[in-house]
């Protein structure tokens, strides 16, 4: 039975994780698939990270079939098979050190589907991005060194050349894998670590030479050195710890308490047989461990998490110590001499395959939730509300990359400018916002030489294209009174307006806005990161507004936040500072800091 269970175990842990991922893969893009999108569709990165899924998705976009979209996202659902694929191998190795069971390759591919099923890695394998391809990287690497440290120097090449795979992709990722793998090495085999290394270096050296790896940079847009700096904000930080294990949480959240603390024996009982069983242990709480590791400070709605890589691996890691302790449990009834132990031990194995529905179910649902959003719907109404031939500057990258995602794969609004001052730093973006608009080299110089664009500057820019802009907490406070309140941006006159002249042709600009608002206001829980981008935006109309002495809109304006997003910091301050009729001077860099 063990040998025809071997047989199909295998393939079930890939097709059915790969197929699942397959038919959930959404044809529409959200606020975190937008640096992906740039690198796939619209630029190349900067650097390394994103290399290797950027590649593939490039791949996969010759496919006949689907897209652009959906053709990209099902590298992502190739990837989560393979993930399956590999989560069963170093459970089938991790069980097979010890005494082999006939159900051991049911109790392997227990695993593969619990893992790759939960909501926090299934979802991985539906969005366009690197995530799903950086873990399948990283437990390749382990599975091989698995091998490679007992000595075959191939596996150790490989394993090698799938660490510096992952560096190109994730480097939260890298770590983990690396971690593990020094673990496993130095723990199972210490006499051949040397060696080891050595292997694995010629693997990492080959990988480093490949072309696509020297090509990095030597085309790069606005938005693509952009893309990279979101995409690569994963490099490791403060290395604080978060509330516990994000992977334990997920875990225990998805799969329950009583069935989690079933890691516990796994590493108690079934991996401290023997040397090799115990480094693969060890490796395996590492991989959870450094979950609780913060490598990136933004935690923003709009930005892919850097760390769920990190997070899936430290799944994968307790999916097998959960069904190793499994086994451990089936084990010792098998020795009891009880009636009906066997019975017992089958139902155990049945009631670990019943809990996969339930979170292939939750999996599902959570798939659902991330193509369910109001992005595309904000997108339209944000670029419609611009007019022809304008100009947008922006200080939020979020939103920037949204609008050039938009444009990377519709072709939507090539007549608009859009300008990152976040991004001015880079000589390429500079070179290539000046080439298409020479009025705002005034505009880099002041930036590049105080932080912050002059009046003269942004007054001569307006004079030449009609120009929206978001709020900046270095601008001066006299630059706000050339300031339009619209419902997405505000337009900057090239001189100081009265009230009366701001006021006219504003009452009827604010219908696209209020339509997005009322579908995030019937749904509280749809969509945190439009929620979010409106937020922001409110919370800017409404300072510039109390700035600028119209305390009647502002109020108005203050309401539709609280609305929006109850207890939002600057809603609540502006609420209590309206209702007070205080007159002291606002605080707007504090304000807009704190949006």
């Amino acid at each position: 039975m063990s040998s025809r269970l071997d047989r199909v175990g295998p393939v079930a842990a890939f097709l059915i994780p790969w197929l699942a991922a397959l038919l959930q893969v959404s044809p529409r893009t959200g606020w975190a698939d937008d640096a992906a999108v740039l690198r796939a569709f619209g630029a190349a990165p900067r650097g390394f990270s994103g290399l290797i899924s950027a590649a593939l998705d490039g791949l996969f976009g010759f496919l006949p079939i689907g897209t652009p979209v959906l053709r990209a996202g099902s590298a992502s659902a190739l990837a989560l098979g393979l993930c399956g694929l590999l989560v069963y191998r170093l459970a089938r190795r991790h069980l097979g050190l010890g005494s082999a069971a006939p159900l051991d390759p049911a109790v392997a591919a227990l695993a593969a589907i619990t893992a790759t099923l939960s909501p926090s890695f299934f979802v991985t394998g539906v969005a366009i991005g690197g995530a799903a391809v950086a873990a399948a990287l990283a437990l390749f690497a382990l599975e091989r060194a698995a091998l490679g440290s007992a000595g075959e120097p191939r596996q150790a090449v490989l394993s090698g050349a799938a660490l510096a795979a992952v560096v190109l992709e994730s480097r939260p990722a890298a770590i983990s894998a690396l971690a593990s793998v020094v673990l496993l090495v130095l723990v199972g085999r210490p006499r051949a670590a040397r060696r080891f290394a050595t292997h694995a270096a010629l693997g990492a050296a080959l990988v480093s030479l490949l072309p696509i790896a020297l090509a990095v940079g030597l085309w790069v847009s606005p938005a693509g050195a952009l893309a990279e700096r979101v995409g690569s904000a994963g490099g490791l930080g403060a290395a604080a710890a978060r509330e516990g294990f994000r992977a334990v949480q997920a875990w225990t959240s998805e799969l329950g308490l009583i069935w989690s603390a079933l890691a516990l024996l796994g590493i108690a009982g079934g991996g401290v047989r023997e040397r090799r069983s115990l480094a693969l242990t060890l490796s395996f709480v590492s991989l959870v461990a450094l979950t609780a590791v913060n490598f990136s400070t933004s935690e923003s709605p709009t930005e892919a998490d850097p760390n769920a890589a990190v997070v899936a691996l430290g799944l994968a890691a307790l999916s097998v110590l959960t069904c190793t302790g499994l086994r451990y449990v089936v084990e010792l009834l098998s020795r009891a001499r009880l009636p009906l132990t066997r019975p017992a031990s089958i139902l155990l194995l049945v009631y670990g395959f019943s809990l996969v529905f339930v979170t292939a179910e939750d999996a599902a649902n959570a798939a659902s939730a991330r193509a369910n959003t109001l992005t595309e719907r904000w997108t339209d109404e944000a670029l419609l509300s611009l007019p022809p031939q304008g100009l947008l500057l922006l200080q939020s990258d979020a939103v920037f990359l949204r609008l050039e995602a938009a444009r990377a794969l519709g072709g939507s609004r090539p007549d608009l400018l859009v300008v990152p001052t976040s991004a001015l730093s880079q000589r390429s973006v500079r070179l290539d916002l000046v080439d298409q608009e020479a009025a705002l080299l005034p505009v880099v110089r002041d930036v590049l030489l105080s932080g912050k664009p002059s009046e003269l500057a942004l007054s001569g820019l307006a004079d030449t294209r009609p120009m929206y802009v978001e709020l900046d907490t270095e601008w001066e406070e006299r630059l706000f009174t050339h300031l339009v309140p619209h419902a997405f941006f505000s337009e900057f006159a090239p001189h100081p307006l009265g009230r009366s002249d701001r006021m006219l042709g504003v009452e009827g600009s604010f219908a696209r806005f209020d339509t997005v608002a009322a579908s995030l206001r019937s749904a509280p829980e749809l969509d945190p990161a439009t929620r979010d981008v409106l937020a922001r935006s409110l919370s800017e109309r409404a300072i510039l507004l109390e700035l600028l002495g119209d305390r009647t809109a502002a109020a108005a304006v203050t309401q539709d936040l609280l609305l929006l997003c109850p207890g939002h910091h600057v809603g609540t301050a502006l609420h209590e500072r309206i209702s007070r009729k205080l007159r002291t001077s606002l605080d707007v860099r504090s304000l807009l800091a704190s949006r």
